[in-house]
């Protein structure tokens, strides 16, 4: 039987390690798939389509080219009610590297790259929406 050799990143990726720095990969974020916080957004978006509240929504519909860098913003939904759309950003939370405490809402470059994409995009809406675990709430975090 015939062996063939793959390469040390290779071998990495295959058992799940990150290529660079060996480290497990604890979450990789595929594009077009709901993460958890996202799907429990849903059900609320589902509710008010139910009551009347909203017409739809979509998941990841827009992706936005940002000036310099080469950056772009994928938003998380984008909900409409007739002739009105808005875009809803979604988060959970984030932990310190340093200190590994929870901190609830956006993460400082999270936050700096949707005030970005929201000032070069003056002529849209834009609500902020953060799942908070302890509460079992959303809250509305104000741009």
């Amino acid at each position: 039987m015939r062996h063939e050799r793959m390469s040390t990143v290779e071998y990495l990726r295959r058992i799940g390690q990150s290529a660079v720095l060996g480290k497990p990969r604890t979450s990789v974020r595929i594009k077009g798939e709901m993460n958890k916080t996202e799907q429990r957004y849903t059900h609320r978006l589902d509710a008010e389509k139910a009551e009347g509240l909203i017409d739809g929504y979509e998941f990841e519909p827009v992706t936005f080219h940002l000036k310099g860098k080469k950056q772009t913003y994928t938003i998380d939904f984008m909900v409409w009610k007739r002739k009105t759309v808005w875009f809803v950003e979604i988060k959970v939370g984030w932990k310190s590297k340093h200190s590994g405490r929870y901190h609830p809402g956006f993460h400082p470059d999270a936050w700096e790259k949707l005030k970005q994409t929201v000032g070069e995009f003056p002529m849209l809406t834009f609500r902020c929406m953060w799942w908070h675990p302890i509460e079992q709430v959303w809250k509305e975090q104000p741009l």
